[in-house]
C-alpha cells in the first residue's frame, strides 16, 4: 500500500499558496519535497517542505492552466539534490472532493517526472493535486516503471484524517 503522510498545517501553507492569482498563468504550481521508506507492502512518502514556483519561472500559455519554465525545475531539482529528498509536483484543481488528473496532468507529469530521478535515483518522485478538501498523488519508484496512485493519504493534525483515495 502506497501512503503519504502529510501534516495539516504543510497541506494549508500549500492550499493558500496554490490560490493566489497569477498573472500569467490560471493556476500555481509547487514541489514539496518528501522523505521515504519502502515498507513490506509498499512506499511510505512524508511530506516535509513545500517550494512555490517562483512567479518569473511561469510561461505564458492559453494551452494549460499553468506552465513552468525549466528554472523552475531545476531550483526543485537542486533542492532534492543538496537535501537528499523526493520531489512531488503540486498543482490545485479548485474544487471538493479527491482530486483526479487530467489526461495533460498525465501527460505533462510523464515529461518531467522521471528527471527527477537524475538527481535522486533512490527516492520516489512524482506529483500530487490538492482539492479544496482533499488530496492525491501518484508516484513514480523508479526512472522507468510506471506511476502508481496512492492508496491512503493521511493528514496529521487535530483530528488526524485518513483519506482512502483509489479511484
Amino acid at each position: 500500500m502506497n501512503t503519504l503522510r502529510i501534516a495539516a498545517s504543510l497541506l494549508e501553507q500549500v492550499r493558500q499558496n496554490l490560490s493566489l492569482p497569477h498573472p500569467v498563468a490560471y493556476e500555481r504550481m509547487g514541489f514539496v519535497h518528501c522523505r521515504a521508506a519502502r515498507l513490506r507492502d509498499g512506499i511510505l512518502v512524508l511530506a516535509e517542505t513545500y517550494e512555490p514556483v517562483a512567479d518569473e519561472n511561469y510561461v505564458a500559455d492559453t494551452e494549460v492552466g499553468g506552465r513552468m519554465n525549466g528554472a523552475a525545475i531545476r531550483i526543485a531539482m537542486q533542492r532534492s539534490l543538496t537535501t537528499g529528498t523526493g520531489i512531488f509536483h503540486v498543482h490545485m484543481h479548485d474544487w471538493t472532493g479527491i482530486p483526479v488528473p487530467s489526461a495533460t496532468d498525465r501527460r505533462e507529469a510523464r515529461k518531467f517526472v522521471p528527471d527527477f530521478f537524475n538527481v535522486q535515483p533512490k527516492m520516489p518522485h512524482g506529483f500530487l493535486i490538492v482539492s479544496q478538501d482533499a488530496l492525491a498523488g501518484w508516484l513514480w519508484g523508479g526512472k522507468s516503471t510506471e506511476p502508481a496512485a496512492f492508496d491512503r493519504v493521511e493528514i496529521g493534525g487535530r483530528p488526524i484524517r485518513i483519506l482512502d483515495v483509489r479511484v
